[in-house]
């Protein structure tokens, strides 16, 4: 039986991947090596992996939020802008 640890990397690939699927292959690898004997020491070891892989996926989630955040507050501008223009046409009109 092939080693699923490298069928999973001899597959990879992270040129085509985007973050969100690293991640997960990240997670998928730190799994498959974790208490695994034929990987008793790994290098680097799964605790640096580990916390490498959970910084980039909470850098992300926050990208994602900001992103989100500046996307709602351009629309409420664009609110706010179109809400001036009516009310400045009210005003020419009386």
């Amino acid at each position: 039986m092939e080693d699923e640890v490298l069928k999973l990397v001899r597959e990879m690939n992270l040129d085509e991947m985007n973050v969100w699927e690293r991640i997960a292959t990240s997670r998928r690898l730190i799994k498959l090596m974790t208490n695994n004997p034929k990987y008793p020491n790994p290098d680097p070891p799964l605790e640096v992996l580990t916390a490498s892989t959970d910084e980039l996926e909470r850098a992300c989630r926050e990208a994602e939020i900001a992103q989100y955040h500046e996307q709602v507050c351009e629309r409420k501008l664009k609110e706010a802008e179109m809400a001036f223009l009516e009310a400045a046409k009210d005003q020419t009109r009386n």
